[in-house]
């Protein structure tokens, strides 16, 4: 890979995670972000993965819970937070919930009022 290629792809990838950013929401899928990219699926996904270290599904996950963790730090209920967040599936929410904060979507929210109170 010649330093353009690394470059444009380095680009390619922050537009990407912009776009998670403000579609986090929506239902995305590896290859409408391989699209919105300008790519095949396979590259896609080794690119982003050469320049963030995980894959695009588990960034997007990882943005998603971000965002999950504010809206339940600000009182929303676990399912309102999981649908808001582009999660369909509430049980899917919570295991990736808990495989990343190591505590589930409803002992954060207990977390987290105790931490503001």
């Amino acid at each position: 890979e010649t330093g353009a290629e690394n470059y444009t792809n380095k680009l390619r990838t922050e537009k990407i995670i912009r776009y998670m950013y403000e579609n986090f929401d929506k239902k995305l899928t590896l290859g409408m972000l391989a699209k919105e990219a300008g790519l095949s699926v396979p590259y896609f996904t080794a690119t982003f993965k050469s320049i963030t270290s995980v894959s695009p599904i588990d960034y997007l996950i990882s943005v998603r819970i971000g965002k999950a963790k504010e809206l339940l730090s600000s009182g929303s209920n676990v399912q309102t937070a999981a649908e808001r967040c582009g999660f369909s599936d509430i049980f899917y929410f919570s295991r990736q919930f808990k495989k990343r904060e190591n505590m589930t979507p409803t002992e954060f929210i207990q977390y987290a009022q105790k931490k503001y109170v």
